[in-house]
């Protein structure tokens, strides 16, 4: 577990009641109705905890999966919902949400504007480990790619055109496509997808912000 790992007394804290942890797709169940949340059943199975936890005096924060969860089966629609039922038990309860997505979600084929709206949800992003100078991009496997606008960004973008180019054979495109890459994932403001494709004979490059059509 992260938090053991990274040196947290987990038992600790669970004694002294500033930790609660819940299992995240047992609660799905508790409020999911027809593969949608429903806004009661969900307010009646978080806001005791929220209660709970708040009687210790100290700044509540919940870190959630449960979108992520909705999101890898495939469900955006749900996961989209739940994120704007946690935004709206804000306005009733004082806590910090954190929530959590795997990369590779995110980067995946799920609509460009869902993946907007859950950057829309949320006061702060943090970039995944893969926008690092030098880290692993998914070329090989994935020919397209979302990207947030997340610090790094546009690094990892680069990085993924160059990758799959020149496991295309298309060397010969590297210097347009990475300075039109570049153009775009510098001031984007919102989540954009790069996709190459097989055109004609060569090899296409597709750059598209969310919001835009295809």
């Amino acid at each position: 577990m992260w938090l053991i790992d990274h040196g947290c007394d987990l038992e600790n804290k669970i004694d002294r009641g500033l930790y609660i942890g819940l299992d995240a797709a047992g609660t799905l169940e508790a409020f999911m109705v027809d593969g949608m949340p429903d806004a009661g059943r969900f307010r009646a199975t978080i806001e005791p905890f929220l209660r709970d936890a708040a009687r210790a005096g100290r700044d509540l924060r919940a870190f959630g999966e449960m979108v992520a969860l909705l999101w890898d089966e495939g469900n955006a629609a749900a996961a989209l919902a739940l994120e704007d039922l946690w935004n709206g038990l804000a306005a009733w309860h004082a806590f910090a949400l954190y929530c959590a997505y795997p990369a590779a979600s995110l980067a995946g084929a799920v609509g460009l504007d869902a993946a907007a709206h859950v950057c829309a949800s949320h006061t702060e992003m943090i970039a995944p480990a893969s926008y690092r100078s030098g880290g692993l991009n998914e070329a090989s496997v994935l020919p397209s790619r979302t990207f947030l606008p997340a610090p790094g960004a546009a690094g990892a973008a680069d990085r993924f055109v160059t990758s799959a180019l020149r496991s295309l054979g298309a060397d010969h495109l590297l210097v347009r496509a990475k300075v039109v890459v570049a153009e775009l994932a510098s001031n984007a403001k919102v989540p954009f997808r790069v996709e190459l494709t097989r055109h004609e004979g060569g090899v296409r490059v597709d750059v598209r912000l969310a919001g835009t059509a295809a």
